[in-house]
């Protein structure tokens, strides 16, 4: 039986499909290309949408990276709107991931042990 998907997991979906390549071009700079969007949330009544991202190499400060990016949210919601057909495009909020950087140093440390 196929899964429902309520709007706000559609838009989501839509959004993340949009901003990925986006933010692949705004983290050349700091990471070198390897910038990966990880998660899009975004809240019921569709205003406002996180957009989840991490770097695939180690980073000294992530937060530098995220000030970077939401410094870009305007011109990063507008490339959105221009891509997909949304009457509407939430207000976009970046948020780090450390999720990818956490399992790697859980790696290491199980590889660390006797």
């Amino acid at each position: 039986m196929p899964r429902e998907y309520n709007r706000a997991e559609r838009v989501a979906e839509l959004i993340r499909r949009a901003v990925a390549p986006i933010m692949g071009e705004l983290g050349r700079g700091r990471c070198g290309g390897l910038l990966s969007v990880t998660a899009v949330t975004v809240s019921p009544d569709l205003k406002n949408a996180t957009v989840f991202v991490s770097c695939l190499r180690p980073l000294d400060d992530p937060r530098a990276l995220i000030r970077d990016l939401m410094h870009h949210a305007g011109a990063i919601r507008q490339r959105v709107a221009h891509a997909t057909a949304l009457r509407f495009v939430p207000a976009i909020t970046i948020r780090y991931d450390s999720s990818l950087a956490d399992a790697d140093r859980m790696n290491q440390l199980l590889d660390s042990l006797p």
